[in-house]
């Protein structure tokens, strides 16, 4: 009796041995995946298009006209050397546990396409008389455009990671559990302590 219980364990021992041997194998082959897919996994690419419009009129003359059009690039994504990433037993069932930092905006690519002038010699000019300065004009716009359109773009950068890690996950028979970081909130000065420079 002590040599079949005994048998037993042995065999019980070799089985799990087995079972963690493949769950690593699993593993390892995910996140060698990942890493292969990284730089199509881990960004993703808003592109805006800005404007500047500027006319003054003209009494005789035809008016005079400044257009000048952007695109601009704007890149979100978060590092997977942060990601944690692996292959867990749970209850019987292999899970993929994958935990994200949250998506960010990592870079602004902006480009001049075209710039239209009805001369070469007009300079745009605000409702003073003073000139514009085009490029801070552009930036404020973006800037406010991207505010706008933020959440629903990192909300489309999670989405596309969470495709990517259910596919994966099912292509090995695994259930996925995924979760991104909370966005770290920037610190509030003190009253009366003066930020540095």
């Amino acid at each position: 009796m002590t040599r079949a219980l005994l048998a037993g364990l042995v065999l019980g021992i070799a089985l799990a041995g087995c079972t963690d041997d493949e769950t690593e194998k699993i593993e390892h082959q995910i996140v060698s995946k990942v890493k292969s897919d990284a730089p199509y996994l881990a960004q993703l690419e808003a592109v805006y298009g800005v404007v500047f419009t500027n006319r003054k009129e003209n009494m005789v003359f035809r008016d005079d006209m400044y257009i000048r059009k952007d695109k601009a690039s704007v890149y979100y994504g978060y590092g997977l050397e942060d990601a944690e990433i692996e292959v867990v037993e749970i209850d019987g069932e292999r899970v993929l546990r994958v935990r994200l930092p949250r998506p960010e905006q990592i870079s602004i690519d902006r480009q001049t396409l075209q710039i239209e002038t009805s001369s070469p010699r007009f300079k745009p000019v605000d409702t003073d008389g003073a000139l514009v300065n085009v490029d801070k004009e552009m930036n404020e716009h973006l800037q406010s455009v991207i505010e706008n359109y933020e959440t629903r773009t990192v909300e489309m950068t999670k989405n596309m990671s969470r495709e990517y890690f259910l596919s994966l996950a099912q292509r090995y028979g695994l259930r996925l559990d995924l979760k991104f970081g909370e966005r770290v909130a920037p610190p509030e000065e003190t009253p009366g302590e003066a930020a540095e420079e």
